[in-house]
């Protein structure tokens, strides 16, 4: 799995993603940041998480390279009483009423 960080306020998430991540998100990136745009203009609900950055830090002492996403955590603020987890994996997914 990922490596997830939050502030201290649990407002906002750091996710360590993969270069497959990065590139899966760069392809859909304008299409989501367009989506996002509209949704924010228009005031419109959306449980799409909303993206604030991407960085890529290198260390340059070891020249390991980590790619890290920025979002607000969509749990911030709201009483939530279901979760469900969506993923693209079929296993271990299944919900009990």
């Amino acid at each position: 799995g990922s490596a997830f960080a939050k502030t201290k306020d649990n407002r906002f998430m750091l996710k360590n993603i993969s270069k497959v991540e990065l590139g899966l998100f760069l392809q859909v990136a304008h299409r989501y940041f367009n989506y996002m745009a509209d949704t924010i203009d228009r005031r419109l609900p959306t449980v799409l998480v909303k993206i604030l950055g991407v960085f890529k830090i290198t260390n340059k002492s070891t020249q390991s390279t980590h790619t890290y996403v920025l979002m607000e955590d969509l749990f911030y603020n709201h009483k939530i009483s279901k979760v469900y987890d969506l993923k693209g994996s079929m296993r271990n997914r299944f919900q009990s009423n």
